[in-house]
């Protein structure tokens, strides 16, 4: 968290870590975690209002508590304002410091679910055990509880923060009450805390190395097909220099053969020999092209 301390808008890849993504991930990994992880927190919304109709519907909890009900309403609102507010920037919520996006990150769990949670204790508190405001409380908060190691998997602090800001005022009101009921719930809500961190942790570990599997796939095409265009390039310049030498050689070869022929003709002595110390030229002129190529291809290689 010492991130949040700092200032600036630009991070660079030292400092987007983020609330806990793996120091050294690549800053694209990050980006998209990030963007996931918003994209996560705006499907999470419907459930706080679900919880929010069904108090009110179904329980009397409003008109009896109403400032526990309209606390709980403005840290609802709160944190559903945050996430669509980092939702609608999009893409730009990367220029933000990884300080000042974790600020925005943990007031959007750590409302809705705290609140909840507040909710949850409070009906325990004012309706007992065997109330309906109790039971469709407790029903929601381990729905939401187990559905939060799914939905917060990019983070694992900001899992940790939803299960003790959830489930910690339920547990300290178990622990209140005391007797045989508030003990065994209490336990059994250590239980079920503990196996809700463990599947969290794993979770997290997993959706951290399926992004770096998909990361060193995206190199490794890249790499194939950088090196496809090598190939592409290099078969292309060899032919290209086939193409120039074939050319350069079927030349000096069509004026041998023509020279050799007029020599085969010639009636005199002197036109033979003319005509063959041309030939014997352009065959010279020939062996001292291909010994320039082939200098000049060994030097290319160095």
């Amino acid at each position: 968290m010492a991130d949040m301390i700092n200032g600036g808008l630009m991070p660079t890849l030292q400092d987007v870590t983020d609330l806990d993504g793996p120091r050294g991930a690549p800053l694209e990994d990050l980006r998209e975690a990030n963007q996931d992880l918003i994209a996560r927190l705006v499907r999470g919304i419907l459930p706080y209002l679900t919880l929010l109709f069904i108090i009110t519907a179904t329980t009397d909890y409003r008109s009896k508590h109403p400032h526990f009900f309209w606390g709980f309403t403005a840290a609802i609102v709160t944190s559903i304002g945050i996430r669509v507010a980092l939702a609608r920037l999009g893409g730009r919520v990367h220029m933000l410091h990884p300080g000042l996006r974790n600020a925005a990150l943990v007031p959007a769990v750590g409302l809705a679910s705290g609140s909840a949670g507040l909710v949850h204790a409070s009906a325990l508190w004012f309706y007992g055990f065997e109330s309906w405001p109790y039971v469709i409380t407790m029903l929601w908060i381990v729905g939401c509880a187990c559905g939060s190691t799914v939905s917060l998997t990019p983070s694992l602090r900001l899992i940790h923060l939803y299960l003790w800001t959830a489930w910690a005022p339920v547990f300290s009101v178990y622990l209140w009450l005391g007797g045989m009921r508030g003990y065994t719930v209490a336990v059994t809500t250590i239980a079920l805390f503990c196996f809700l961190f463990t599947q969290g942790r794993g979770l997290h570990k997993a959706y951290w190395r399926q992004l770096r599997g998909r990361a060193l796939e995206r190199i490794r095409a890249a790499e194939l097909e950088s090196a496809k265009t090598a190939a592409e390039a290099a078969s292309l310049a060899k032919s290209q220099f086939l193409a120039n030498m074939s050319h350069e050689i079927r030349t000096p070869i069509h004026g041998i053969l023509g020279l050799a022929q007029l020599a085969l003709s010639s009636n005199t002595v002197q036109d033979s020999r003319e005509q063959v110390e041309t030939l014997s030229d352009t065959a010279e002129g020939l062996l001292h092209r291909s010994e320039e190529r082939r200098v000049g291809k060994e030097c290319r290689s160095r």
